[in-house]
């Protein structure tokens, strides 16, 4: 009797704890727009993502993009976003950010001759440490005015230091 009454009163206490930790502050977002990266080069593209809020400040983010140059560069990441600063005076959201993930390149190959030169693809982790500022100018929409990431890809035999920038529209799926 006294190892139900226990093993009850701990479930209780388990729900109770995992409900207030995922109660959700605000409705998930969905972000898509305009990516630049740069590090060998710079290349344009696109970028995706959905933000899932998971306790007050923190949200857990999927972060998706591609960009093209010479070849192709895309990445799947996901990770923690942190809500750090909220000036509602002027509608702006300042988050920081940390993502880890894969990195899957490509580049163009050259026929000479009749031969093929050149050429390739490879995998790597990569990771993206930074953060933006996200202007609210309507209660379903906001707009990422800048995302900044220092991104590092770790590929066999060596890496790459990279910059990102991505603008682009957020909207809510909440109300």
């Amino acid at each position: 009797m006294k190892v139900k009454l226990l093993v009850g009163i701990g479930c209780l206490i388990i729900s109770m704890c995992c409900s207030t930790l995922f109660a959700q502050e605000k409705a998930p977002e969905v972000f898509g727009g305009l990516s630049i990266l740069s590090g060998g080069g710079t290349r344009a593209g696109w970028g995706a993502g959905f933000i899932y809020n998971i306790k007050d400040k923190l949200d857990l983010k999927a972060d998706v993009n591609g960009v093209y140059r010479g070849g192709s560069m895309h990445n799947i990441l996901g990770g923690v976003q942190y809500n750090a600063l909220s000036v509602e005076q002027y509608k702006l959201n300042v988050f920081v950010e940390g993502l880890g993930g894969l990195g899957h390149s490509s580049s163009s190959s050259v026929v000479i001759d009749d031969v093929r030169v050149g050429g390739g693809s490879s995998n790597a982790f990569v990771m993206a440490l930074g953060g933006g500022v996200d202007w609210k100018f309507s209660d379903k929409y906001s707009w990422r005015v800048a995302e900044m990431d220092y991104m590092r890809s770790f590929a066999k035999g060596g890496g790459a230091n990279m910059f990102r920038f991505q603008t682009g529209v957020l909207i809510s799926l909440g109300k």
